[in-house]
């Protein structure tokens, strides 16, 4: 797990808003989505159809809680597993959105966002125009105190 200063956030943050909303969460009445629902136990079958979406699809996850808070990047089946321990200090629907890790540089994939409400209901948005941005590690990575 790495975390991420705010900037990472606040860009994730201004990508969300270009969404139109429906109260606390994007309107997925106008959001192509699939919806995945996290089971107690996550077993093979449920990391596939994790990896069938776009969320899902580079290997890694940045988890945000808001746009002005660090935020962690994860590997994928960390937070497929973990996802309501991640989440477990900032209740209400929460976003992530997948990413890759390349040396110093994660690209994020702000397009490949997934909305998970806190309990077992995750819808990941699908066939949205692809947007990433890239970071350097080196001037966004943050030591977090233990």
């Amino acid at each position: 797990m790495i975390a991420l200063d705010e900037r990472v956030s606040g860009r994730f943050e201004n990508y969300l808003n270009s969404f139109p909303w429906a109260g606390s969460h994007v309107d997925w009445r106008v959001v192509e989505n699939e919806k995945l629902c996290h089971p107690d136990d996550v077993d093979d079958h449920f990391l596939e159809k994790c990896r069938g979406t776009p969320w899902g699809s580079f290997g890694h996850v940045l988890v945000v809680y808001t746009g002005d808070e660090p935020s962690l990047l994860c590997e994928l089946e960390d937070v497929a597993e973990d996802i309501d321990l991640l989440y477990c200090v900032s209740p209400g629907d929460r976003f992530s959105c997948a990413a890759s890790l390349d040396g110093d540089v994660v690209r994020v994939y702000f397009s490949h966002f997934l909305e998970y409400d806190g309990h077992v209901r995750m819808l990941a948005a699908k066939n949205t125009k692809e947007y990433f941005e890239e970071f350097d590690l080196r001037e966004h990575r943050i030591e977090l105190d233990r």
